[in-house]
Formats: C-alpha cells, sequence, structure tokens
C-alpha cells in the first residue's frame, strides 16, 4: 500500500507512490500556473490565532494562486473556496504552514511560492498505507514513464524511485558472483 514495484526491461523499479503522486501533482501546477479552486456549497470557518488570521489575509493575492478565496471573519477566517486537489479535512494545515511561512519571509518569491505549492501537492497527493486501484498505479507509472526526466524527486528532496538491475538482484540471490 506504499510502494509499487515494476519490472521493466532488465531491471526492477520501487516507486514510492506518494512521492511520485506529489511530484507529479506539484509539476502539473506549476505547468498550469496555478492552482484551480472549488467554490464550497458553505463557507469554512477557522481560527488560526489573531496573528495567523492577519498573516493570511495581507497575503489574500498569494492565498488566491494558492486555490484559496479567504476573508476576514471577525476573529477567524472565512474561506469560500479551496484547492481543487484538497479536502477539507487538509484545510487548517495548509493555511497554519502558510501563515508560519508569511511570517518568516516577508517578500514571497517564487522560490517560496513553491513551498507553499509542496504543502498543497502533499496534501493532495495519495498517501502511503492507502488502497489505490491497479488502474491508479498503472497511470501513476504511465505517466512517470512519459515524464521521468522531471520527476526525479518528491518537492521534499526525496527520491521517487530506486532501481534494482537484473544483476544487482541475481548477485543478492547468490545466482551470480
Amino acid at each position: 500500500k506504499t510502494y509499487i514495484i515494476v519490472e521493466k526491461d532488465e531491471e526492477m523499479l520501487l516507486f514510492d507512490k506518494h512521492a511520485l503522486h506529489e511530484r507529479m501533482i506539484f509539476e502539473h501546477i506549476k505547468k498550469d500556473s496555478g492552482v484551480s479552486s472549488q467554490i464550497l456549497l458553505t463557507p469554512y470557518v477557522c481560527n488560526l490565532g489573531t496573528s495567523e488570521n492577519e498573516l493570511i489575509v495581507s497575503h489574500k493575492e498569494d492565498m488566491i494562486k494558492l486555490g484559496f478565496d479567504i476573508s476576514d471573519f471577525g476573529t477567524a477566517l472565512m474561506i469560500r473556496e479551496i484547492p481543487s486537489i484538497v479536502n477539507t479535512d487538509d484545510i487548517e494545515y495548509i493555511l497554519s504552514k502558510a501563515a508560519e511561512n508569511f511570517k518568516t519571509n516577508k517578500i514571497i518569491t517564487e522560490e517560496i511560492f513553491d513551498e507553499l505549492l509542496y504543502i498543497v501537492a502533499c496534501k493532495a497527493a495519495i498517501k502511503s498505507g492507502y488502497n489505490t486501484s491497479e488502474a491508479e498505479l498503472q497511470a501513476l507509472i504511465q505517466e512517470y514513464l512519459n515524464n521521468k526526466e522531471n520527476l526525479r524527486y518528491c518537492p521534499h528532496g526525496r527520491p521517487i524511485t530506486i532501481s534494482f538491475t537484473e544483476k544487482f538482484i541475481e548477485k543478492q540471490f547468490k545466482r551470480i558472483v
């Protein structure tokens, strides 16, 4: 439920499905120049704390680029739109991480914005340990094979796949010396 094993030519590839999906989502977001959002039927209200709420509201344009429509709601935040790839369960986590980022970085550079996109991509990606259908796994691997030059590491820097050659495997089983 965490890894995907693929035999390709004379090697075995072992994929971390979360890292692979996270990187794919990040690449799609970057290519599309932003995150598409969905309007919530009922606005989501949360309170991160006074200073965090103010940071989020003061970076409204950055939050819109991340797919959020957020406004001040007295002592809380009212969220009317969220990224279409994110579950409502992840809203507060993403907002708190964004507030931390805004607190540390007064100017939001492209690199800093990418870090915010990493958070969105991570929360939207297939989770390790979750059941994934064979069709979903095959689609992930096919997309990887079509774009493997851009899909080497997850946004956090962890490898997406490791490769074992046939020779290496045979040595491990003492079939060859």
